[in-house]
């Protein structure tokens, strides 16, 4: 889909910057969401198999308990709709100004399928998944149909992508309930997306509806990143690896992230 950024005023660039989240209202016509919807649920089918694969693989890393999700990773690679939507001028252009960059690169996107029945996604920060060496990265996240409020949209913890204390003086283990301030978007409508810093704390609630909820997520990071140095990788959450298994090997650390894969979005 091509168009333009969304309406972003300094008031609102202001807000990202400070909560490390916000959403666009209506950045997709519900008629552009329908049509996802229908072609990104055939993917989701064509693509069950190996999302039943990582989340078994999910299963056996928590103990034996079912992963509260089935997660398709890079899409777009191999599906023409996905890459429509993970190339959509309008969400890198909305990217650009939200990291106030003039140029951005995909990461990955993902299709997540949270199942009736499926418990709470655990607290987590995209980039801890991530090899890059950055702190310009954003990641736009979307329901594929309308959502009512205190449903399964996600969670943030306001301001933790700016908690230099957490990591520094506890590490990443440790429990920060009751150290943020806890937001969520309310209600979603067809085409509204939300955004989040990649370093910024979020989680989704458990699906107590009867309907599976189909998401799109898409991560987007600023051109210049590099490959985190040797030492760093080992500190690299590796629950995302298939989304960097094909390009990470053909980098060395601290070389710059450019790769085919990871291509400029305009």
């Amino acid at each position: 889909s091509g168009g333009s950024a969304a309406t972003l005023g300094a008031e609102e660039l202001l807000a990202f910057e400070r909560d490390g989240h916000i959403c666009t209202r209506g950045l997709f016509s519900s008629d552009e969401v329908e049509a996802m919807y229908e072609s990104m649920e055939a993917v989701s089918r064509v693509e069950a198999k190996a999302a039943e694969r990582h989340a078994v693989a999910m299963n056996d890393a928590m103990g034996g308990e079912r992963a509260p999700f089935l997660q398709t990773f890079n899409p777009h690679r191999r599906h023409r709709p996905a890459l429509k939507v993970a190339t959509c001028a309008r969400l890198a252009a909305t990217a650009r100004a939200l990291l106030g960059v003039d140029e951005v690169q995909l990461y990955q996107s993902c299709l997540f399928k949270k199942r009736a029945g499926d418990e709470a996604t655990n607290w987590h920060s995209d980039l801890h998944t991530s090899p890059l060496d950055t702190n310009q990265f954003i990641t736009c996240w979307f329901p594929l149909h309308e959502l009512e409020a205190d449903s399964t949209g996600l969670c943030y913890a306001t301001g933790s992508h700016r908690d230099l204390a957490l990591p520094m003086w506890y590490g990443q283990g440790f429990d920060a309930d009751g150290r943020y301030e806890l937001e969520d978007h309310g209600a979603y409508e067809a085409g509204d997306v939300s955004w989040h810093h990649g370093w910024l704390l979020h989680s989704a609630a458990d699906n107590r509806s009867p309907r599976d909820r189909l998401a799109v997520a898409v991560s987007f990071f600023a051109s210049g990143a590099c490959i985190i140095e040797e030492d760093g990788l080992a500190c690299v959450n590796d629950e995302d690896h298939p989304s960097y298994d094909d390009w990470l090997p053909d980098l060395a650390p601290g070389d710059l992230a450019a790769h085919e894969l990871l291509p400029v979005v305009r």
